[in-house]
């Protein structure tokens, strides 16, 4: 549970990182 939920924060983080960066 604690892995798939860092993995999906990452995936979010990321998607928001690169919505800015654009």
């Amino acid at each position: 549970p604690c892995s798939t939920a860092y993995e999906a924060s990452a995936t979010v983080t990321e998607q928001q990182l690169a919505a800015i960066w654009s």
